[in-house]
């Protein structure tokens, strides 16, 4: 039976008859994509994956599997974000113009599919965090439902479970390059040297975590009550992420938590 939240969201994705969806195999577009599909039936629901040098390689793998849960349509892009200038200088709107950039790829493609809809997984918390993205999906016309919802992560994750999706626990993975500071250059070769890292620690357990590039210094963040584990497993990271490329590693003490490197514009009062 279904909840009156869930839907509640069907009947505001119904409307639309055929929906394409920015679909990063997330908590959120995840839910999304099952939402769509169970308003409007697999073939109206088109999922685009955009793969760049900014996604995780272990998110790219999972979005793939997780997509085969749902049954919509499914298509990957492959994106070059080192065209759009203000992403590689990583201003403090680097993730405007990204987004803006993706969305006219999306639209552009999902056209051609018959489609005339797009959908993002953006949920009422969204709105709280400095998020310059957001400007990008207003002013690109893109749909909300689980703003439009009133929906929260921790509900989403709460109906996620309830619909026995693979996601409804995994931890949030922006993209690679919210580990560089602003106003820092991103290059290739930070974002591999992130993404090599950064699965070295998943491979030990460690699935809820950041690798913060400084430089020639990586700043490692993991939950503050495992801590006292990782110190145990020094040796083996001093090792590998001097292979990867970092001369001085470094634990945060205060732990992970998401949205770290905002923490530099609020200090500044930008």
């Amino acid at each position: 039976m279904l909840s009156p939240v869930y839907k509640q969201l069907i009947d505001i994705i119904k409307p639309y008859g055929k929906l394409c969806i920015s679909y990063s195999g997330g908590v959120d577009s995840t839910f999304l994509a099952r939402a769509a599909v169970d308003a409007l039936g697999p073939q109206n629901v088109l999922c685009v994956l955009i793969k760049g040098f900014a996604l995780p390689s272990r998110e790219y793998l999972n979005a793939v599997e997780y997509i085969k849960t749902i049954g919509a349509r499914f298509d990957v892009l492959s994106v070059d974000e080192f065209k759009v200038e203000q992403f590689a200088a990583n201003t403090n709107d680097r993730c405007y113009y990204c987004k803006k950039f993706i969305f006219s790829r999306i639209f552009e493609f999902m056209k051609t599919q018959g489609f005339d809809t797009l959908a993002c997984g953006s949920n009422i918390d969204d709105l709280s965090d400095y998020r310059p993205g957001n400007k990008a999906v207003t002013e690109a016309g893109v749909v909300c439902p689980l703003i439009e919802a009133n929906l929260s992560k921790s509900q989403i994750r709460e109906l996620s479970r309830q619909l026995l999706l693979p996601t409804a626990d995994n931890p949030s993975s922006p993209c690679l390059a919210s580990r560089v500071p602003y106003n820092q250059p991103v290059t290739r070769q930070k974002l591999q040297q992130i993404d090599a890292a950064e699965q070295f620690l998943c491979n030990l357990g460690f699935n809820e975590l950041r690798v913060r590039h400084y430089g020639d210094t990586a700043r490692i963040e993991v939950p503050a009550n495992r801590i006292e584990e990782f110190v145990k497993l020094r040796s083996r990271v001093v090792e590998e992420f001097g292979n990867i490329g970092f001369t001085y590693i470094t634990l945060d003490l205060k732990g992970f938590r998401s949205g770290a490197m905002n923490e530099q514009l609020f200090a500044a009062g930008q």
